[in-house]
C-alpha cells in the first residue's frame, strides 16, 4: 500500500520523534502532480489538508476507503496522512493523550512542506479533517488556534459518550481498565475559532 502512494500519489514518507521518543509515520501528497495530470496545469499549491482518519484503519487504505484525498488533490490541496502510534509503521501505544500531542507535530511538518511546496512565494493555509477517532485529533488542532479550517467527519462528543449511551456502568469500565482522559471533543469544537464544519451520517 506504501508502494501505491508512492507511484500513484508521489508521496513521500517521514517518521517524526516524538517527545517521548516514539515515531509517527506521516505521508506527504503532492498536490501539484494529480493536478497536471488532470487538468494539465502546473499549480503550486499552497493550501494542505491533514488526514485524521478512523480507528482501526492505516493511513495507506485512505485512498482506497475514503474519497476524500482525492477530492482535495483533485481541487489543488496537499494531503498528509499519518499513522498514530501502534499503527502501521508508527510505534508505540495509542492513547487520546499520545494522539492529541503527535498531531501538534504532524501540523509542524504540513506547514513546513507546504512552505516549501510554494518556495516560500505565498502564504500558506493548513486544514485538519478528523474521520471518526480522527476528530479528537482534529478538534485538539481547532482548539489550539493553529488550522486555518477544521472538518469532523462522523466522530464524537467525548469518549466516554457512545459506552455511556449503551450503559452508564460502561463508560466508567472504559476509564478505569484504560485510565485514559476523556477529552470533550465537542468543546474543543465549539471553542475553535477557525472556519469549521461538522459532517454526520444519521443512518451512520
Amino acid at each position: 500500500m506504501q508502494a501505491e502512494l508512492e507511484i500513484e500519489y508521489g508521496a513521500e514518507s517521514k517518521f517524526l520523534k516524538t517527545h517521548d521518543g516514539e515515531e509517527v509515520q506521516v505521508f506527504w501528497l503532492p498536490a501539484a502532480k494529480r493536478y497536471l495530470k488532470h487538468h494539465g496545469v502546473d499549480v503550486y499549491a499552497a493550501s494542505t489538508m491533514i488526514i485524521c482518519g478512523p480507528n482501526a484503519g492505516y493511513c495507506e487504505m485512505s485512498t482506497h476507503s475514503s474519497d476524500w484525498p482525492d477530492i482535495y488533490l483533485d481541487n489543488g490541496i496537499n494531503v498528509v496522512l499519518w499513522n498514530y502510534r501502534g499503527y502501521g509503521m508508527s510505534t508505540g501505544t495509542p492513547t487520546p493523550a499520545a494522539i492529541r500531542k503527535d498531531v501538534e507535530l504532524v501540523f509542524k511538518y504540513a506547514k513546513e512542506m507546504t512552505v516549501q511546496a510554494v518556495r516560500g512565494q505565498r502564504p500558506v493555509k493548513i486544514g485538519v479533517h478528523g474521520i471518526s477517532m480522527g476528530g479528537l485529533a482534529a478538534t485538539h488542532l481547532g482548539r489550539s488556534g493553529a488550522v486555518d479550517f477544521m472538518m469532523v467527519d462522523r466522530s464524537f462528543s467525548d469518549l466516554e459518550g457512545f459506552p455511556r449511551s449503551v450503559n452508564r456502568f460502561l463508560s466508567t469500565l472504559l476509564r478505569l481498565v484504560t485510565l485514559w482522559d476523556n477529552p470533550l471533543c465537542s468543546h474543543d469544537f465549539l471553542y475553535s475559532n477557525c472556519y469549521k464544519v461538522v459532517a454526520q451520517d444519521p443512518n451512520d
